[in-house]
C-alpha cells in the first residue's frame, strides 16, 4: 500500500501519493482531500474567504464516488468512468472525474506493483484505454494563477496571463532558491520548455543539489547567445565530469601535492567572481574534460562544489545518453 494518514481519529487511505499529484490539483493535508482543476480553485476562494456558504465539493456529483477527491475501490473507479463516458452529464463534472481517474492511473503506474491497492492495479491495467472528454487546455476547468511563482515582470502588459517571471539577476548567478523558482516557473512538467539535469517532481518538488549543478556549469560556459554551440559543448562537457568528479579529485590533490594546501577556495564564501572558458578554446576539436578541469583549477573551485552536483551530471546524462551505447561503455 501506498500509505495510510490518520484522520479525525480514523486511519484512510493517503491521498497525497507521496507529492506525486501534478499542479492541477490541491491536495489539503489536514482532512487529506484532494481537489481536482477548477473545484481546486473554488475550494482555495472558498477557504481563503472564511468558508462561507456550502464547500463548494457539494456540488460535484463525483465526489459520492471519490471519497475525499480519490477513488478507493475498484468499483468507485468504474463508477467514475461512466461519468467520463456520459455524454449527458455536464462538461466540467466529466472532466474532472477525467481528470481524477486520469493522474490516478498515472500515479498507479508509477508505484511498483508490490506498493498497489487493488484499485490501483485495476487503474494501471484498465485505465490507459480512457478517452479525454473534451478539450485539455481549458483554463475555467483548470486554472492556474499565472503569478503563482513571483511577482510580475513591470515590463508585461497589465492583465495578460502570460505572466513571465523575470531571469533572477547576474549578482545571484549561484544561488540556488532563485534559479529554481525560475526554472519550476519556465520549466514545470507538461510544459515544452526543457532544462537538462534537473531533478523535479509533478508537485514542485526540486532537488536543489541538481540546481546547483546547473548553475554551476552556467557560472562557467560562454553567455553569449550567439556562442549557443559552444555553450553546449561546455555544459555537456561539465555534465561528464560532475557525474564522475574522480578525475578532478585527483586534479585537485595533485595541485595541493605541488603546491601545497590552501590553494582552493573555502566551500563558504560570500562573495565569487568566475572566468568563463573562452569560446576559442570551445570550437578546438580537442577540447574536452581536462579544459573543464583546468577552467575548475583556475577559479579556485573546491571539490565539494562539483561532488555537491553529482545529481545534475547523472540526470543529464540520462536525458541525452540513455539510449546510446558508446556512452554507456565510457561512462
Amino acid at each position: 500500500m501506498v500509505g495510510a494518514r490518520l484522520v479525525n481519529g480514523t486511519w484512510e487511505q493517503d491521498n497525497s501519493f507521496r507529492g506525486m499529484l501534478p499542479w492541477d490539483f490541491l491536495y489539503v493535508e489536514a482532512e487529506n482531500w484532494v481537489y481536482p482543476g477548477a473545484l481546486a480553485h473554488e475550494y482555495y476562494m472558498w477557504d481563503r474567504n472564511g468558508r462561507n456558504g456550502p464547500n463548494p465539493t457539494k456540488a460535484r456529483g463525483w465526489a459520492f464516488w471519490a471519497l475525499r477527491g480519490m477513488p478507493q475501490t475498484i468499483q468507485q473507479c468504474k463508477e467514475l468512468l461512466k461519468i467520463v463516458a456520459n455524454s449527458s452529464t455536464e462538461q466540467l463534472e466529466r472532466f474532472e472525474a477525467w481528470l481524477i481517474l486520469h493522474h490516478f492511473m498515472l500515479v498507479s503506474q508509477s508505484f511498483a506493483p508490490s506498493q498497489h491497492d487493488r484499485a490501483m492495479t485495476w487503474a494501471a491495467e484498465h485505465l490507459p484505454r480512457m478517452h479525454r472528454p473534451g478539450r485539455w487546455q481549458i483554463f475555467t476547468y483548470v486554472p492556474m494563477d499565472p503569478n503563482a511563482f513571483g511577482p510580475i515582470n513591470p515590463h508585461t502588459p497589465v492583465g495578460t496571463l502570460n505572466i513571465r517571471l523575470a531571469t533572477p539577476d547576474p549578482s545571484l548567478g549561484l544561488v540556488i532558491d532563485p534559479w529554481a523558482q525560475y526554472i519550476l516557473h519556465c520549466g514545470c512538467p507538461g510544459m515544452l520548455n526543457e532544462f537538462y539535469g534537473i531533478i523535479f517532481d509533478q508537485s514542485f518538488h526540486v532537488l536543489r543539489r541538481s540546481v546547483w549543478g546547473y548553475l554551476l556549469g552556467r557560472a562557467i560556459a560562454p553567455s553569449s547567445t550567439r556562442l549557443r554551440d559552444a555553450r553546449t559543448v561546455v555544459t555537456r562537457k561539465f555534465a561528464y565530469l560532475a557525474a564522475v568528479p574522480t578525475a578532478y579529485i585527483e586534479a585537485v590533490a595533485e595541485r595541493e601535492r605541488l603546491n601545497g594546501p590552501g590553494y582552493l577556495l573555502p566551500t563558504l564564501v560570500q562573495q565569487i567572481t568566475i572566468t568563463r572558458i573562452r569560446v576559442s578554446q570551445t570550437l578546438s576539436p580537442n577540447f574536452g574534460q581536462a579544459d573543464i578541469m583546468n577552467c575548475l583549477l583556475a577559479n579556485r573551485i573546491p571539490v565539494e562544489w562539483l561532488t555537491h552536483a553529482y545529481p545534475y551530471g547523472v540526470q543529464y546524462l540520462w536525458q541525452h545518453l540513455a539510449s546510446n551505447d558508446w556512452y554507456h561503455d565510457q561512462y
